[in-house]
């Protein structure tokens, strides 16, 4: 059986029948005591955690109720129908008005924290193999409907390796989630939050063509944030040609935050508004 190192492959089938060993009390990043490094070289604004830290996310969802089709139409008149969101171009924030962008509503609010360290052992590991470490970040919403989740994380390279529905409760659910990119994955309807991520290895290239497993071909580009800041922008593409992609997304990350600090997509606009780690 192959152990995880982030990378797809055979590392579902391995998670389900491994040994979980929790660490609750580990620090997630060194301080002061010797940890073993990363298997993987990860860009320099990727995330850092520490167990304890915690951030914030606010999140608005695209407003459709102006643009549905009428059942009715006048006669010889086109019905309305939603906008292809995969064909609109990946705007900024919109104007705001209220407090709230335009053509978007308010979802919900969420807190993250992370928790935790787990490490897995594998059938088939020698005596010598060290087990795999997991970042468990819990997730809760602050308003709109409760949700709870557990999102785990490679610690080597921060791959998102699978969700956990309302933990610790007799409704709780694991959906494996496979592949170092997500883009639009079934699990954010499942916690109703965006779980868009990209490979933080490949970000080291400006652009890159990453296969995720049942979805195809995603394409990432890198860039420096166009106002000049230290900010890095990602964006995520699914390849559908040479030429066209769809389903893309935006995501914004500043070196020393613990998350990305904005999210642009089809279907969510999300921000970063309060942060407790920053180095």
């Amino acid at each position: 059986m192959t152990r995880s190192t982030g990378r797809p492959g055979a590392r579902l089938g391995a998670w389900r029948l491994g040994i979980v060993v929790a660490l609750g009390a580990v620090a997630l990043a060194p301080s002061g005591e010797a940890q073993e490094a990363p298997a993987t070289e990860l860009v320099a604004w990727a995330p850092k955690w520490r167990k304890g830290d915690w951030w914030v996310i606010k999140t608005y969802q695209r407003d459709l109720k102006d643009e549905v089709s009428s059942p009715e139409p006048a006669e010889g008149a086109m019905p309305r129908t939603p906008p292809d969101p995969r064909r609109e171009p990946i705007p900024g924030l919109p104007p705001l008005r209220d407090g709230v962008p335009e053509g978007w509503v308010l979802a919900n609010t969420f807190r993250f924290e992370v928790v935790r360290r787990e490490l897995v052992t594998y059938p088939g590991d020698g005596p010598d193999d060290k087990p795999e470490a997991f970042v468990v970040v819990a997730v809760r919403t602050l308003d709109g409907p409760p949700r709870t989740a557990e999102l785990w994380y490679t610690e080597a390279d921060l791959t998102l390796f699978k969700v956990v529905r309302e933990p610790k409760t007799e409704r709780a659910r694991t959906h494996d989630v496979s592949g170092t990119v997500q883009l639009d994955p079934q699990e954010t309807a499942v916690i109703g939050f965006p779980l868009d991520w990209p490979d933080f290895a490949a970000a080291k290239q400006p652009s890159s063509d990453i296969a995720v497993a049942g979805r195809g071909v995603v394409e990432q580009k890198v860039r420096p944030a166009p106002n000049g800041a230290a900010q890095v922008q990602v964006r995520l593409a699914l390849k559908v040609g040479d030429d066209e992609t769809r389903g893309r997304v935006q995501l914004t990350f500043e070196p020393g935050a613990p998350f990305w600090s904005r999210l642009v997509g089809p279907v969510y606009l999300a921000e970063l508004v309060d942060y407790k780690g920053k180095r």
